[in-house]
């Protein structure tokens, strides 16, 4: 680590901003996670080769969207469900008669 600090410094020196390069290299994490951890450039290296300057993609802001179960209806749902049956059948049976009527 005292080469990264040594690498960091010295990017300040040279007048680089430091929030900019805590955003690159948040950015160069996210392009980095999920691969091989092999081919992931060392703190002290990543600062010495500036790779502060690289481009990286912005980040995906959409929420990952994932299909959610319906609720297991509860009883005062049931019952109100019940209700509205009840009642449609009584309105159908009651048109059928006043149509019958005429």
């Amino acid at each position: 680590m005292a080469k990264a600090k040594t690498e960091w410094i010295a990017a300040i020196r040279k007048g680089i901003n430091p929030r900019d390069m805590v955003n690159a290299a948040q950015a160069y994490a996210r392009e980095v996670s999920g691969k091989d951890p092999q081919y992931t450039s060392y703190p002290a290296n990543w600062l010495a080769n500036e790779r502060y300057h690289d481009e990286y993609p912005e980040p995906d802001m959409r929420p990952a969207l994932r299909a959610v179960p319906a609720a297991a209806p509860n009883q005062a749902s049931a019952r109100r469900n019940a209700s509205r049956n009840v009642l449609d059948r009584l309105t159908d049976e009651l048109r059928a008669a006043a149509g019958g009527d005429q």
